[in-house]
């Protein structure tokens, strides 16, 4: 990591760890429709929810929320949601 001229930190060739490496893709292995994950809201900046996976085509997802939030189904791509912990109950 480097630090700016104004103080902030900048990393530098982030990458996962050959440890992280192996996990992400047995965890990704295991989404499927139904599967939940997070996903951010249609504003991207006020929060994530619980989505249900609908359709997983390539790197797009076909989500519909959980709690009914809205009835119509809406996209994200792969990178932009997360797993949620393992414990989450529905």
């Amino acid at each position: 990591m480097s630090e700016k001229g104004d103080g902030s930190v900048q990393a530098e060739n982030v990458r996962a760890s050959p440890k992280a490496a192996k996990l992400i893709e047995p965890l990704w292995s295991h989404v499927m429709v139904g599967s939940l994950v997070l996903a951010p809201l249609a504003d991207r900046e006020t929060g994530w929810g619980v989505a249900v996976v609908q359709e997983w085509r390539g790197q797009i997802l076909t989500l519909r929320w959980r709690n009914g939030r809205s009835p119509r189904n809406f996209t994200r791509r792969l990178k932009e949601v997360a797993l949620p912990h393992p414990k989450l109950r529905v």
